[in-house]
């Protein structure tokens, strides 16, 4: 059985990280597989979206209101 050079070694490792990059840019990037990049959670009709939603969750467990985001207030 023979060892791998330190070059082998080397080089190969570099040939990996390159496909993976290569990869990486054409499928994220480029888009090679078509699609559109995701929207933004943080516009105003998301943000609108999640407090009536908080608002509206059902508080359990106490008699009074209980806030969910004690931040917010």
């Amino acid at each position: 059985m023979t060892s791998a050079s330190i070059a082998q070694v080397a080089s190969a490792t570099a040939a990996l990280c390159g496909a993976a990059g290569v990869t990486y840019y054409a499928v994220n990037v480029a888009k090679v597989f078509g699609g559109d990049p995701l929207p933004s959670t943080m516009t105003k009709e998301w943000e609108d979206a999640t407090k009536a939603r908080m608002k509206a969750w059902p508080r359990e467990g106490s008699a009074t209101p209980v806030v969910l985001e004690p931040m917010d207030k």
